[in-house]
């Protein structure tokens, strides 16, 4: 499904990817096996499959039956934005064989950056039979100062397969030197400006925007974190545990949507 401006969610509507609605996102380390094999009993929308940690290679489990299940959560990769063409090709040539429903593309500095990586999909559905456009790109700008300026002019450069933007306040203040946002506690200043920029930017080009969650987050903090979250207008969220999961997905079905 090839996802444009003129027909894409704003941030107040649901995140659509290959006919189904995606509110709730696991994202499980890829050295986690252990995990990452129990990860499709979850009951989120999606099953992240995180390839940005140091010296992360391929999973080396088999996914094929739980690939088969009609039921089974979409299948995302998060990726980093390797500075390397030739790195970051081969990588995505392996994760493609896993038929992904997307990549969430980490550490966007420039428009260009989700351009090339367009490119590279395109090259890998051509080479295994895939139709073209079929997997879709997410784009987690919200992690670096340079790509939350850069969101700002996505309108004229992004990828027609663009679906969403994306925002990790924790990986932004490490960027920014600050530190750790601690949950329950207010942003620093330069973090709520961004989440604020990163939204505008979604909503002016139709996008959705996503958001990832501390992993810390539990109980009612957590509950009330998702509800916020939500009444702000993210159409996503992202969590690494289960109890995150069922938190985020009771939030929006409690909104009735």
């Amino acid at each position: 499904m090839l996802i444009n401006h003129d027909n894409a969610p704003s941030p107040h509507e649901a995140i659509v990817i290959a006919g189904r609605v995606v509110r709730s996102l696991l994202a499980v380390p890829v050295c986690d096996e252990t995990r990452l094999a129990n990860a499709y009993s979850s009951q989120a929308d999606g099953l992240v499959v995180d390839l940005t940690a140091q010296g992360a290679t391929m999973p080396r489990i088999d996914l094929a039956d739980d690939l088969a299940r009609p039921d089974r959560p979409l299948l995302f990769f998060a990726t980093k934005n390797h500075a390397d063409s030739e790195v970051m090709a081969a990588e995505v040539a392996a994760l493609m064989t896993f038929s992904p429903a997307g990549v969430i593309l980490c550490g966007i500095t420039v428009g260009a950056d989700i351009q090339r990586l367009d490119v590279m999909l395109s090259v890998a559905e051509a080479r295994l039979g895939r139709a073209a456009g079929t997997t879709a790109i997410l784009a987690l700008c919200g992690d670096n100062p340079a790509g939350v300026l850069a969101a700002q002019q996505g309108h004229a450069e992004t990828s027609a397969r663009l679906a969403a933007l994306g925002f990790h306040a924790g990986r932004l203040a490490r960027a920014l030197r600050l530190p750790a946002p601690n949950p329950g506690t207010a942003l620093p200043n330069a973090i709520t400006v961004a989440r604020g920029l990163l939204q505008l930017a979604a909503t002016s080009a139709r996008l959705g925007c996503f958001n990832w969650l501390d992993p810390h987050l539990s109980g009612d903090r957590l509950a009330e974190t998702c509800k916020t979250a939500r009444d702000e207008g993210f159409a996503a969220l992202v969590g690494s545990s289960t109890d995150q999961i069922e938190a985020i997905n009771a939030a929006f079905r409690n909104s009735g949507c």
